[in-house]
């Protein structure tokens, strides 16, 4: 996760202000320096989503690899918009932050 913020920071005009991990989501406070934030999640989810299919496929130990990639591929299926595996959800939450204390609000 950190790697696809380096690069959508180096890439993709991405201004992070904060971010948390969560293990079934990602919360970001972000500002797209090309005024295209669905863009710039779009590129953010797809850089993710090949790094994590690629770290599962290459990694000898991961046991539930073979449940995974057809979970993925499983999903992937039903969204006439995906190529081959589906990791991220389709919907975002975007709330606009608008004031110094609702961001500092988010942030906490």
């Amino acid at each position: 996760m950190a790697d696809s913020i380096s690069y959508c920071r180096k890439h993709k005009a991405m201004e992070v202000y904060a971010y948390c991990f969560m293990l079934s989501h990602v919360h970001l406070i972000f500002r797209s320096g090309d005024e295209n934030p669905s863009g710039l999640l779009r590129d953010f989810k797809g850089f993710t989503s090949k790094k994590i299919v690629e770290a599962i496929e290459h990694n000898p130990k991961e046991s539930r690899k073979e449940w995974m990639l057809n979970m993925m591929s499983e999903a992937g299926q039903k969204k006439a918009t995906v190529k081959n595996r589906q990791f991220w959800q389709q919907h975002n939450h975007p709330i606009e932050l608008w004031s110094e204390s609702v961001i500092q609000q988010k942030i906490k």
